[in-house]
């Protein structure tokens, strides 16, 4: 009797790969935004592939447990950071593979409305976790995390917007001519 597989060994190679090449863009194409964090960076164009490819929990698995641990210890800011600023904030790009259908399935160009959308809601989402971290563990006022938040995470987005809008033909092919057999 064969068992079902949550985690095939060629999707746990490409969340590998794509989550190792994340973590690299992340300490050599990123531009700080302040001594407290943040920075612009191409991080995220990895991650959204892997939550766009393989679903909702495979996603989060990937950008919330194995990235934003990963790049909580290398930024050396300590684990009282993690839950917000990384586990919360990374996890919530998760979302964008709700969109999957509408994007990947369609053929007009409402499918880049579709992209263009799902990535401003992660953006907003990852935005009003370190939102709320600032508040809480940087006990900065509202006004104040938003906009220190906002030069940092807006430029990010536009970037994964930008990047996405240019490669979803690409992508789509690649997505059809390796499909992920089991999407969660």
């Amino acid at each position: 009797m064969r068992q079902k597989v949550l985690f095939s060994v060629r999707d746990i190679c490409e969340i590998a790969l794509l989550c190792s090449l994340a973590i690299v863009l992340g300490f050599f194409c990123e531009i700080k935004v302040g001594q407290n964090g943040g920075s612009i960076g191409f991080s995220m164009i990895p991650l959204l592939f892997i939550c766009y490819r393989h679903g909702v929990l495979k996603g989060f698995i990937a950008s919330a447990i194995i990235y934003g641990f990963a790049s909580c210890i290398y930024d050396g800011y300590g684990l009282h950071c993690y839950p917000f600023d990384y586990f919360l904030a990374y996890g919530s790009l998760a979302i964008v593979s709700l969109f999957y259908k509408k994007i990947f399935n369609n053929k007009n160009y409402s499918r880049y409305i579709y992209l263009n959308i799902s990535i401003l809601l992660a953006c907003f989402l990852r935005l009003v976790f370190h939102v709320i971290s600032g508040m809480i563990l940087w006990d900065t006022e509202f006004v104040g995390s938003l906009v220190y938040n906002v030069l940092y995470v807006g430029p990010s987005c536009a970037i994964c917007m930008v990047v996405f809008s240019l490669l979803l033909k690409p992508l789509t092919s690649l997505d059809k001519l390796h499909p992920v057999v089991k999407r969660f």
